[in-house]
């Protein structure tokens, strides 16, 4: 997704939370051979959907995914456990 690509995807729980609500790409039935082939073909004649999903992924992966937003993330939790990382404090910027 950081490489502005449009992704398709099994339809499972591991993969859910690294898809935005709106994003137009297939999820695709596990063990589903012919799903796969007709996605996959016709993302490949889509240059518009490929786009789509390609500017999709690419927004999300910098807003919810980043080392930035991680960190971040990581951080805050840490210092709710009561576990304070100065260097690298939520509170210090």
């Amino acid at each position: 997704m950081f490489c502005r690509k449009a992704i398709l995807a099994t339809d499972s729980t591991g993969i859910a939370d690294y898809f935005p609500p709106d994003y137009p790409g297939a999820r695709i039935p596990p063990g589903d051979v012919a799903a796969w082939t007709r996605e996959l073909s016709e993302m490949a004649a889509d240059r518009d959907w490929r786009e789509t999903c390609a500017e999709k992924a690419e927004a999300f992966a910098l807003r919810y995914c980043s080392h930035s937003v991680v960190l971040q993330h990581t951080l805050e939790l840490f210092e709710k456990a009561g576990v304070r990382i100065a260097q690298y404090s939520t509170q210090n910027g």
